[in-house]
């Protein structure tokens, strides 16, 4: 009889127990509900703030794009000698440089830039924005050697001859034969402004065995075969 009575006493219990075990479960879940639903929130935001920046990102590489297409049409057939540089064309490449210069297109605008202020004989601004371009640029396999070499060629102009080595130098010495060729024929040019004739016979043989079919070593080939 006490047997019944004890087991009576446990069929009693267990209700008492899920119901326990339930309500902790309630509890839990009300106490996490909102921790959960700002997790859920703070995800949702992540993805909205994403793709916003995505689409403006894509707007600006868009809008920049279209600029620099704007300016290379008004630029074409212009006179390049033409020392006055266009007033609004200088507008809109400042405006590409200095507000999209982090996209692609505004990239490619610092370089064209550079190459117009140079051409139009504004050799310290074309320096800025060479600069600029190879810092954009830097370890581009096609574009660096180009821009160490411009940068080369608006300090020859400035008659700083020291710097203009330097630049001319590390294109030499990089690991892409574009316009290495160019750079060591204007070294040569230099030797000879600064009176160093064994260096430039030294530079142009160099060109000569490096790149014998390039047309700055036929021009070097001549000097070499006049001065022996």
């Amino acid at each position: 009889m006490a047997r019944v009575k004890l087991a009576r006493k446990k069929e009693l219990k267990q209700p008492d127990e899920f119901i326990s075990l339930s309500t902790r479960m309630i509890n839990y879940a009300l106490k996490y509900k909102v921790q959960f639903s700002y997790v859920v929130a703070g995800i949702f935001s992540i993805v909205i703030i994403a793709s916003l920046l995505t689409y403006y990102f894509q707007k600006r590489e868009k809008t920049a794009l279209e600029l620099l297409g704007k300016i290379e049409s008004k630029l074409q057939g212009k006179d390049p000698q033409v020392k006055e540089l266009d007033k609004e064309v200088e507008e809109q490449l400042d405006t590409l440089v200095n507000q999209y210069g982090g996209t692609q297109a505004g990239k490619f605008g610092t370089f064209k830039y550079a190459t117009v202020c140079y051409q139009h004989g504004k050799y310290d601004q074309s320096i800025t924005y060479f600069k600029k371009a190879l810092d954009a640029f830097y370890g581009d396999p096609l574009l660096e050697p180009i821009i160490l070499n411009s940068l080369g060629y608006a300090f020859e102009m400035k008659k700083d001859y020291v710097t203009a080595m330097d630049y001319f130098d590390q294109v030499t010495k990089g690991d892409s034969n574009l316009v290495k060729d160019e750079a060591m024929f204007h070294m040569g040019l230099i030797y000879k402004i600064t009176e160093k004739p064994d260096k430039q016979k030294e530079i142009f043989n160099k060109l000569i065995a490096d790149f014998s079919t390039s047309l700055f070593a036929d021009i070097a080939r001549d000097y070499v075969y006049q001065v022996n």
